[in-house]
Protein backbone atom coordinates (compact mmCIF):
# COMPACT_ATOMS: atom_id res chain seq x y z
CA UNK A 1 0.00 0.00 0.00
CA UNK A 2 1.19 3.53 -0.67
CA UNK A 3 2.12 5.44 2.46
CA UNK A 4 0.50 8.75 3.36
CA UNK A 5 2.61 11.55 1.94
CA UNK A 6 1.89 15.09 3.18
CA UNK A 7 2.64 16.68 -0.18
CA UNK A 8 -0.12 18.97 -1.41
CA UNK A 9 -0.92 19.41 -5.06
CA UNK A 10 0.07 22.80 -6.44
CA UNK A 11 -1.08 24.22 -9.74
CA UNK A 12 1.82 26.64 -9.75
CA UNK A 13 2.32 30.15 -8.45
CA UNK A 14 -0.99 31.23 -9.97
CA UNK A 15 -3.92 29.79 -11.88
CA UNK A 16 -2.63 31.57 -14.97
CA UNK A 17 -0.51 28.47 -15.60
CA UNK A 18 -3.68 26.41 -16.14
CA UNK A 19 -6.81 26.69 -18.24
CA UNK A 20 -10.11 24.99 -17.50
CA UNK A 21 -11.16 23.04 -20.62
CA UNK A 22 -14.04 20.97 -19.20
CA UNK A 23 -16.31 21.63 -16.23
CA UNK A 24 -19.34 19.53 -15.33
CA UNK A 25 -21.35 20.64 -12.30
CA UNK A 26 -24.44 18.58 -13.22
CA UNK A 27 -26.80 21.55 -13.18
CA UNK A 28 -30.38 21.09 -14.37
CA UNK A 29 -32.69 18.11 -14.30
CA UNK A 30 -30.88 15.76 -16.67
CA UNK A 31 -27.47 14.96 -18.09
CA UNK A 32 -26.28 17.25 -20.88
CA UNK A 33 -26.52 15.16 -24.10
CA UNK A 34 -24.03 17.43 -25.85
CA UNK A 35 -21.37 16.26 -23.41
CA UNK A 36 -22.41 12.80 -22.28
CA UNK A 37 -23.53 9.45 -23.64
CA UNK A 38 -25.61 7.20 -21.39
CA UNK A 39 -24.69 3.59 -22.07
CA UNK A 40 -27.13 0.68 -22.10
CA UNK A 41 -26.36 -3.03 -22.10
CA UNK A 42 -24.88 -5.99 -20.26
CA UNK A 43 -22.35 -8.64 -21.11
CA UNK A 44 -19.89 -8.88 -18.22
CA UNK A 45 -17.42 -6.54 -19.97
CA UNK A 46 -14.53 -9.00 -19.67
CA UNK A 47 -14.71 -8.95 -15.88
CA UNK A 48 -17.71 -11.23 -15.25
CA UNK A 49 -19.69 -8.22 -14.02
CA UNK A 50 -23.33 -8.83 -13.13
CA UNK A 51 -25.00 -5.51 -13.96
CA UNK A 52 -27.05 -4.31 -16.89
CA UNK A 53 -26.39 -0.63 -17.58
CA UNK A 54 -29.72 1.18 -17.91
CA UNK A 55 -30.44 4.90 -18.50
CA UNK A 56 -32.97 4.90 -15.64
CA UNK A 57 -30.09 4.36 -13.22
CA UNK A 58 -28.42 7.64 -14.17
CA UNK A 59 -30.03 10.72 -12.58
CA UNK A 60 -29.25 14.33 -11.72
CA UNK A 61 -30.35 15.15 -8.18
CA UNK A 62 -29.60 18.41 -6.37
CA UNK A 63 -26.95 19.33 -8.97
CA UNK A 64 -25.13 16.03 -8.56
CA UNK A 65 -24.74 12.94 -10.70
CA UNK A 66 -26.31 9.92 -8.99
CA UNK A 67 -25.59 6.47 -10.43
CA UNK A 68 -27.67 3.87 -8.62
CA UNK A 69 -26.82 0.19 -8.39
CA UNK A 70 -29.84 -1.94 -7.55
CA UNK A 71 -31.07 -5.50 -7.50
CA UNK A 72 -33.48 -5.37 -10.44
CA UNK A 73 -33.64 -7.88 -13.27
CA UNK A 74 -33.45 -6.51 -16.83
CA UNK A 75 -32.89 -8.73 -19.87
CA UNK A 76 -31.93 -11.65 -17.61
CA UNK A 77 -29.33 -9.58 -15.75
CA UNK A 78 -29.98 -9.65 -11.99
CA UNK A 79 -28.63 -6.18 -11.25
CA UNK A 80 -28.96 -2.72 -12.80
CA UNK A 81 -26.61 0.24 -12.70
CA UNK A 82 -25.39 3.18 -14.81
CA UNK A 83 -22.51 4.22 -17.03
CA UNK A 84 -21.80 7.47 -18.87
CA UNK A 85 -18.99 8.53 -21.24
CA UNK A 86 -17.81 11.54 -23.22
CA UNK A 87 -16.73 9.43 -26.22
CA UNK A 88 -17.14 11.43 -29.44
CA UNK A 89 -18.00 14.57 -27.45
CA UNK A 90 -14.98 15.42 -25.32
CA UNK A 91 -11.47 14.02 -25.21
CA UNK A 92 -8.08 15.49 -24.36
CA UNK A 93 -4.38 14.71 -24.22
CA UNK A 94 -2.44 15.60 -21.05
CA UNK A 95 -3.79 17.64 -18.19
CA UNK A 96 -5.34 17.45 -14.75
CA UNK A 97 -8.61 15.64 -14.05
CA UNK A 98 -10.45 16.37 -10.82
CA UNK A 99 -13.54 14.62 -9.47
CA UNK A 100 -15.37 15.12 -6.19
CA UNK A 101 -17.43 12.10 -5.24
CA UNK A 102 -19.06 10.05 -2.49
CA UNK A 103 -18.43 6.32 -2.82
CA UNK A 104 -20.93 3.49 -2.38
CA UNK A 105 -20.34 0.74 0.15
CA UNK A 106 -21.26 -2.94 0.16
CA UNK A 107 -19.76 -6.15 -1.22
CA UNK A 108 -19.81 -6.13 -5.03
CA UNK A 109 -19.98 -2.35 -5.54
CA UNK A 110 -17.27 -1.11 -7.93
CA UNK A 111 -17.36 2.64 -8.70
CA UNK A 112 -14.85 4.07 -11.16
CA UNK A 113 -13.78 7.18 -13.03
CA UNK A 114 -11.52 6.17 -15.90
CA UNK A 115 -10.47 6.94 -19.45
CA UNK A 116 -10.08 5.15 -22.76
CA UNK A 117 -8.52 6.38 -26.03
CA UNK A 118 -10.85 8.15 -28.44
CA UNK A 119 -9.48 6.31 -31.49
CA UNK A 120 -7.35 3.43 -30.14
CA UNK A 121 -4.35 4.22 -32.35
CA UNK A 122 -2.34 1.31 -30.96
CA UNK A 123 -4.80 -1.53 -31.40
CA UNK A 124 -7.30 -3.21 -29.08
CA UNK A 125 -7.15 -3.32 -25.29
CA UNK A 126 -4.75 -3.47 -23.55
CA UNK A 127 -2.29 -2.25 -26.20
CA UNK A 128 -4.41 0.88 -26.70
CA UNK A 129 -3.99 1.92 -23.05
CA UNK A 130 -6.41 2.58 -20.21
CA UNK A 131 -6.13 5.17 -17.41
CA UNK A 132 -8.03 4.50 -14.19
CA UNK A 133 -8.29 7.77 -12.28
CA UNK A 134 -10.15 6.27 -9.34
CA UNK A 135 -11.52 2.85 -8.46
CA UNK A 136 -12.90 1.61 -5.16
CA UNK A 137 -14.36 -1.64 -3.86
CA UNK A 138 -17.55 -1.48 -1.81
CA UNK A 139 -16.43 -3.95 0.86
CA UNK A 140 -13.29 -1.83 1.49
CA UNK A 141 -14.14 1.68 0.20
CA UNK A 142 -11.24 3.31 2.05
CA UNK A 143 -8.84 1.56 -0.34
CA UNK A 144 -8.27 3.74 -3.42
CA UNK A 145 -6.84 2.36 -6.66
CA UNK A 146 -5.19 4.38 -9.44
CA UNK A 147 -3.94 2.29 -12.37
CA UNK A 148 -2.78 2.33 -15.97
CA UNK A 149 -3.19 -0.70 -18.26
CA UNK A 150 -1.00 -1.20 -21.32
CA UNK A 151 1.10 -3.59 -23.42
CA UNK A 152 0.66 -7.07 -24.77
CA UNK A 153 0.66 -9.25 -22.78
CA UNK A 154 -1.41 -7.14 -20.41
CA UNK A 155 0.66 -5.10 -17.98
CA UNK A 156 -0.37 -2.57 -15.34
CA UNK A 157 1.15 -0.08 -12.94
CA UNK A 158 -0.20 2.40 -10.43
CA UNK A 159 -0.92 3.11 -6.78
CA UNK A 160 -3.02 1.83 -3.90
CA UNK A 161 -3.80 3.94 -0.88
CA UNK A 162 -5.90 3.55 2.27
CA UNK A 163 -7.67 6.83 3.01
CA UNK A 164 -7.14 7.67 6.71
CA UNK A 165 -10.31 7.80 8.85
CA UNK A 166 -12.49 7.07 5.83
CA UNK A 167 -16.05 8.37 6.21
CA UNK A 168 -18.61 6.83 3.81
CA UNK A 169 -20.82 9.91 4.18
CA UNK A 170 -18.07 12.28 3.05
CA UNK A 171 -17.16 13.51 -0.42
CA UNK A 172 -13.52 13.03 -1.44
CA UNK A 173 -11.58 14.75 -4.21
CA UNK A 174 -9.57 12.57 -6.58
CA UNK A 175 -7.07 14.02 -9.04
CA UNK A 176 -4.99 12.63 -11.85
CA UNK A 177 -2.09 14.64 -13.28
CA UNK A 178 -1.33 13.27 -16.73
CA UNK A 179 1.85 14.57 -18.34
CA UNK A 180 3.82 13.32 -21.32
CA UNK A 181 6.14 11.04 -19.36
CA UNK A 182 4.55 10.80 -15.91
CA UNK A 183 1.13 10.13 -14.41
CA UNK A 184 0.37 11.00 -10.77
CA UNK A 185 -2.60 10.39 -8.47
CA UNK A 186 -3.84 12.60 -5.61
CA UNK A 187 -6.53 12.22 -2.93
CA UNK A 188 -7.78 15.44 -1.33
CA UNK A 189 -4.76 17.24 -2.83
CA UNK A 190 -2.23 14.85 -1.28
CA UNK A 191 0.15 13.09 -3.64
CA UNK A 192 -0.28 9.32 -3.44
CA UNK A 193 2.28 8.33 -6.07
CA UNK A 194 2.97 8.13 -9.76
CA UNK A 195 4.35 6.09 -12.65
CA UNK A 196 6.63 6.93 -15.56
CA UNK A 197 7.28 3.56 -17.16
CA UNK A 198 4.98 1.83 -19.65
CA UNK A 199 5.03 0.51 -23.21
CA UNK A 200 2.98 -0.60 -26.18
CA UNK A 201 3.77 -3.10 -28.91
CA UNK A 202 2.74 -0.69 -31.66
CA UNK A 203 4.55 2.57 -30.91
CA UNK A 204 7.40 4.27 -29.12
CA UNK A 205 7.32 5.62 -25.56
CA UNK A 206 5.30 7.53 -24.35
CA UNK A 207 2.76 5.56 -26.42
CA UNK A 208 0.03 4.53 -25.78
CA UNK A 209 -0.52 7.47 -23.40
CA UNK A 210 0.22 10.11 -26.04
CA UNK A 211 -3.24 10.28 -27.63
CA UNK A 212 -6.59 11.85 -26.67
CA UNK A 213 -8.65 9.94 -24.09
CA UNK A 214 -12.33 10.34 -23.15
CA UNK A 215 -13.97 10.17 -19.70
CA UNK A 216 -16.02 7.28 -18.28
CA UNK A 217 -18.02 7.22 -15.03
CA UNK A 218 -19.73 4.00 -13.96
CA UNK A 219 -20.81 1.80 -11.08
CA UNK A 220 -20.22 -1.88 -11.82
CA UNK A 221 -21.65 -4.66 -9.68
CA UNK A 222 -19.83 -7.91 -9.06
CA UNK A 223 -17.12 -9.57 -11.08
CA UNK A 224 -13.61 -10.82 -10.55
CA UNK A 225 -12.25 -7.63 -8.98
CA UNK A 226 -14.82 -6.65 -6.32
CA UNK A 227 -16.43 -10.07 -5.87
CA UNK A 228 -20.16 -10.59 -6.09
CA UNK A 229 -22.79 -9.11 -3.76
CA UNK A 230 -23.71 -11.26 -0.77
CA UNK A 231 -26.20 -11.21 2.11
CA UNK A 232 -24.40 -8.22 3.66
CA UNK A 233 -24.84 -6.00 0.59
CA UNK A 234 -27.48 -3.32 1.02
CA UNK A 235 -29.26 -2.14 -2.12
CA UNK A 236 -29.59 0.36 -3.63
CA UNK A 237 -26.03 1.64 -3.65
CA UNK A 238 -25.29 5.14 -4.91
CA UNK A 239 -22.19 6.58 -6.57
CA UNK A 240 -22.63 10.36 -6.23
CA UNK A 241 -20.47 12.82 -8.16
CA UNK A 242 -20.46 16.52 -7.26
CA UNK A 243 -18.34 17.74 -10.17
CA UNK A 244 -15.73 16.81 -12.77
CA UNK A 245 -13.15 19.29 -14.05
CA UNK A 246 -10.33 19.00 -16.57
CA UNK A 247 -7.47 21.49 -16.81
CA UNK A 248 -4.56 21.83 -19.20
CA UNK A 249 -1.40 23.85 -18.93
CA UNK A 250 -1.47 26.93 -21.11
CA UNK A 251 0.03 25.97 -24.44
CA UNK A 252 -0.93 22.32 -23.99
CA UNK A 253 -3.25 20.25 -26.18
Amino acid sequence: MALFRPIRFRRGASMSEWKLIFEENFAGDSLNPQRWNINEGGGGFGNQELQYYHPDNVKIEKNMLVITGEKRTVNEWEYCSGKITTKGKFSFRYGLVEIKAKLPTGKGMWPALWMMPENSRYGPWPSCGEIDIMESLGHFPALFYGTIHFGKPHSEAGVRYIIPDFDPERFYTFKLLWEEKEIKWYVDDFLIGGVNTWFTNHGKYPAPFDQPFFLIVNLAIGGRFPGNPDETTVFPGKFIVDYIKVYQRNGGD
